[in-house]
């Protein structure tokens, strides 16, 4: 049961450790990806006209809900005494920004802004020579991550046209799923900019995604180790104890040999035996480390875990040992099953 414990609570330990820490780097999007490319005012109108193809391009290769597409172009707007605030442009595809009057009515301009700051209903915008209202929303944590922004003025891409062609910088927001979807996604996007002779500046965790892949293979290894461990001390554990048994059992075995019982039966006796005790030792094990860990939930608590209440040990890791608890009880019958090869004579004489 102690050597069920130890094996028990180091892996849960393991597990645990391994769930929340990709809980935590999927909270802080480990598998976004953040691309910005700077159109000067020569390339602008021949980029501006790709985007939206581009933009389904990658919507279909990775789904509509994991990439977003934003520009900003190269002028701000001012608000209150020439406050300068930057300007986004939001398509079609930002249906976030839309209203169910889009379609009756023209695209509402936002001001967006992070927190509360007691605007009024509408809030009167410059941008360049032309005067026009604003109406205030909060900012889609989105922009205010990726861009850095707390306010921003955000304008349909429809009324922009004009001052896009003058050039602009493109992002792409991709937040993705897994490894390979990153490695793909950016060795397309950087094949595809390469092709098109445009340059596109890449902003990805690609490196600390491997980094935690070689520590996730070290602690499958560790945890491996732990396994053999505790199988080879459970073996020998086990192989000590049948041994004497066998000792102290040999005149009984061999008068139920001489009686007629097979020896196969004999074998299969001292494996259910064996097997029974270990089982019995690993569950009284599981129940007591479910006591300890939930008295101990608190605590883990404390340290920045989530608190789960009960056990997260996989059950690829349940299985393992259980196999390596056969495992030894299987090599445990080796005294037994030499002791009975002997001749009954022998033993009985």
């Amino acid at each position: 049961m102690l050597l069920g414990l130890l094996a028990t609570m180091i892996l849960t330990l393991y597990a645990e450790i391994e769930r929340e820490l990709k809980s935590q780097l999927e909270k802080n999007s480990i598998y976004r990806v953040f691309s910005s490319e700077v159109v000067p005012n020569n390339k602008a109108a021949t980029v501006l006209g790709r985007t939206h193809e581009e933009e389904q391009l990658w919507k279909q290769r990775y789904g509509d809900d994991k990439i977003t597409h934003i520009k900003q172009p190269l002028l701000s707007a001012f608000w209150k005494k020439d406050a300068s605030i930057p300007i986004v442009v939001y398509g079609e595809s930002q249906a976030e920004f839309r209203t169910e009057q889009s379609l009756t009515e023209p695209a509402k301009i936002w001001f967006l802004s992070k927190g509360n700051l007691n605007l009024s209903s509408v809030e009167r915008i410059r941008v360049l020579d032309r005067n026009t209202v604003a109406h205030p929303r909060e900012m889609p944590d989105w922009i205010s991550q990726n861009l850095s922004m707390d306010r921003a003025i955000a304008i349909p891409q429809e009324f922009m046209e004009v001052y896009l062609k003058k050039g602009f910088v493109n992002f792409t927001i991709a937040n993705l799923s897994s490894l390979e979807e990153v490695e793909d996604y950016i060795e397309q996007m950087s094949a595809y900019h390469d092709a098109e002779k445009r340059k596109i500046k890449i902003v990805s965790s690609l490196e600390i995604i491997h980094n935690l892949e070689k520590v996730t293979r070290f602690q499958q290894l560790a945890r491996a180790g732990v396994l053999i461990g505790c199988g080879v001390i459970l073996s020998c554990t086990l192989g000590s104890i049948s041994w004497l048994e066998y000792r102290q059992e040999s005149y009984l075995l061999a008068l139920l040999r001489s009686f007629g019982t097979p020896g196969i039966i004999l074998q299969l006796h001292a494996f259910f035996e064996n097997f029974l005790l270990v089982l019995l030792g690993l569950v009284s094990a599981s129940l007591l480390w479910r006591v300890m860990y939930r008295s101990g939930d608190a605590y883990l608590a404390d340290l920045g875990f989530e608190e789960t209440g009960s056990l997260a040990l996989p059950f690829y890791d349940t299985g393992i040992i259980l196999l390596a608890g056969t495992i030894g009880v299987l090599l445990a019958m080796i005294p037994t099953g030499i002791g009975l090869r002997k001749p009954i004579g022998l033993i009985l004489q």
